[in-house]
């Protein structure tokens, strides 16, 4: 069985989507911008003829840019989290995310449990398509979280009652 551990300490981890949904909205602003100025009979030589000849898809582009850029930025924002428990400390002595590779709830699933690490024990994913024995036991129904050797979350870990679940198990003694 192979382990891997879930490294949240990296700052950059949160600056990036910010950083990344900035420059798409300005970006998206800027060719809005050019867009205008070109429909404005503005010279910008070769640029401004190919926008001329297909406005639709630059406005289209700009717009996406901005609704992609807006998203990032809320997705990072999100992950800022302004929630803590009543009592201070780390709940449950162990903690395993059953993942597979590429698979984007897997994915969501680590973004999810980041903001909570204060609270939990150190993670160690464990990808199931390197264990037989795993992949009959979880097929395709992953992540799955387990907790203290229970299973907590399958397929999904929801955000509402994993705070429910911090919130009523009392901080990890030793």
């Amino acid at each position: 069985m192979e382990t891997d551990s879930l490294d949240t300490s990296d700052p950059s981890f949160r600056r990036t989507p910010a950083a990344v949904g900035t420059a798409c909205l300005l970006l998206g602003f800027l060719l809005a911008a050019v867009v205008l100025t070109v429909r404005l009979n503005a010279d910008w030589g070769h640029l401004g003829s190919v926008i001329a000849r297909n406005p639709v898809l630059c406005w289209g582009m700009s717009i996406g840019l901005m609704l992609g850029g807006i998203a990032l930025i809320k997705q990072a924002s999100h992950d800022e989290m302004d929630w803590a428990p009543a009592l201070r400390g780390p709940r449950f002595r162990q903690a395993v995310l059953y993942i597979r590779s590429e698979c984007p709830l897997c994915d969501e699933a680590v973004r999810t449990l980041k903001p909570y690490r204060p609270y939990l024990p150190r993670i160690a994913k464990v990808d199931v398509d390197n264990d037989s024995e795993l992949k009959e036991r979880f097929g395709t129904c992953v992540p799955v979280l387990e907790l203290d050797g229970r299973v907590r979350f399958r397929g999904h870990v929801n955000e509402t009652l994993l705070r429910r679940l911090i919130e009523g198990s009392p901080p990890a003694r030793g």
